[in-house]
């Protein structure tokens, strides 16, 4: 998947707890805009002239993160140029590591729909380590584009092209992830790190929930996911991301974690779309985060009834006051 030229995705996810994704990030590299090509690749940390299995060529690197790798590739069999994401070298005997990786690739192949990326290929390297390949979508983030609409001020009004977007673009792009969600919520699956980078949008109109690596099965969908949840975060372990989860994700994982904590989360990505900032900040202090949640959210500062109340549905801080499920967003 490439973002080509795009920030980098610098927010962490905090996977299983705040211990082990800090373990997992002090193996990592952060790739930095700078260190692009004019072709959005990194020259020096991929050797060009690597093959995969008689079939995939290197091209570059088009991102790194703490536990894996998304490189350019070229598929000597379709004659095509694709996106393949492996796990990072320094992690490889990592068994944990493994089966996250395992667990998104399966999960990922699972899902069939328009804003969802396409897996074409599943299998193992050389070297032992897991990959899979997917279609090469160029364009930004909602991330990037939240920000080309907001900076350096919010336009008053909603039309206001900055670029190729607008307040109004947008909201019609998180409808699309909305149904995207509500697909996958109503097969059994959550995301569990919805927020804006994780949603890419192509040059050709695409709207795609990417990063389906720390998603959770719900119970109706134990029959289509049977692999997914082989590997389970222990109760009480704080799963997403600080700016985006919800109160009782924040509170740690168990069965309360459910559509409803998406559903939260698609409420702090509409606030950031019409204000260009985040419900709240970052934080890596468990107790900390724990009592931020629990504060009431800033309203939407918005004179529409409409959407005010979508939102304030979204991010109650009673799960059982949400929308069941993102298909109520629809």
């Amino acid at each position: 998947m490439s973002t080509k030229n795009d920030e980098t995705l610098t927010q962490q996810t905090l996977l299983w707890d705040f211990q082990a994704i800090e373990e997992v990030a002090n193996h990592s590299t952060i790739v930095q805009p700078s260190d692009f090509t004019d072709g959005g690749f990194v020259k020096d940390n991929v050797d060009p002239e690597s093959l995969y299995e008689d079939r995939y060529e290197v091209i570059g690197l088009l991102g790194q993160g703490g536990m894996g790798e998304v490189l350019r590739v070229f598929d000597h069999k379709f004659k095509r140029f694709l996106a393949m994401k492996v796990i990072h070298p320094s992690l490889a005997s990592n068994d944990s590591i493994s089966q996250l990786f395992l667990k998104e690739a399966q999960s990922t192949g699972l899902l069939q729909h328009t804003g969802t990326v396409p897996v074409h290929d599943f299998g193992t390297l050389p070297d032992g380590r897991f990959y899979f390949t997917m279609q090469e979508i160029q364009g930004i983030t909602l991330k990037k584009a939240i920000q080309q609409v907001h900076i350096p001020e919010t336009p008053i009004e909603w039309t206001e092209l900055r670029g190729q977007w607008s307040i109004q673009r947008l909201l019609q792009t998180f409808l699309r992830i909305c149904e995207t969600l509500s697909y996958a919520h109503n097969i059994g699956l959550m995301h569990r790190d919805i927020k804006p980078s994780n949603f890419m949008l192509g040059e050709h109109g695409e709207v795609l929930v990417m990063d389906w690596g720390i998603a959770k099965v719900l119970p109706h969908g134990q029959d289509r996911f049977q692999h997914a949840n082989t590997i389970r975060p222990n109760k009480g372990s704080v799963v997403g991301t600080p700016e985006y989860i919800s109160p009782e994700q924040a509170q740690g994982e168990s069965e309360f974690v459910d559509a409803r904590s998406d559903v939260f989360s698609l409420g702090c990505v509409l606030y950031e779309i019409i204000t260009g900032k985040t419900i709240r900040s970052s934080t890596t202090d468990t107790a900390k985060l724990k009592s931020m949640v629990v504060d009431t959210a800033p309203s939407l500062p918005v004179d529409d009834t409409i959407l005010s109340n979508i939102y304030d549905k979204c991010i109650a801080l009673d799960p059982e006051l949400r929308y069941a499920n993102a298909s109520a967003l629809e």
